[in-house]
């Protein structure tokens, strides 16, 4: 008895789509940056000021004097790091990246913006 093996032709696997996270520094002070952020703008009673040094009396003069810069920073943040998400989700699509890879990638780049997004290099393995 033949077997029958038509099983329709593979697509090239890809390599390089595994989502990876960033580099140690982006890691830790990314999330850190956009907590400040919002704490300055939304709730500045809960930042310690002491504890932050110069970097403490710069955040409280932008609060007290300069509101509209962290506004506008945060609008300029927001903006870009939703950009980069759904650039890659463009690119997963276009790359056909499976439906978790481009979940972890969107959540990744939406967090940590271009620091995981250069880490997205999609390379075709050639068949044998």
């Amino acid at each position: 008895m033949a077997s029958r093996n038509k099983s329709a032709p593979k697509k090239p696997r890809l390599r390089g789509t595994e989502p990876q996270l960033p580099h140690w520094l982006p890691l830790v002070f990314v999330p850190i940056g956009i907590t400040l952020l919002l704490l300055s703008l939304f709730l500045p009673t809960a930042i310690p000021y002491g504890y932050l040094g110069p970097l403490g009396v710069f955040i409280k003069y932008l609060i007290v004097h300069q509101p509209n810069i962290l506004i506008g920073l945060m609008w300029f943040s927001t903006i870009c790091h939703v950009g980069e998400a759904g650039y890659v989700l463009f690119l997963c699509r276009r790359e056909k990246v499976n439906l978790s890879h481009t979940l972890q990638w969107f959540f990744l780049v939406l967090l940590y913006g271009i620091f995981c997004l250069r880490y997205f290099k999609p390379i075709r393995e050639k068949k044998n």
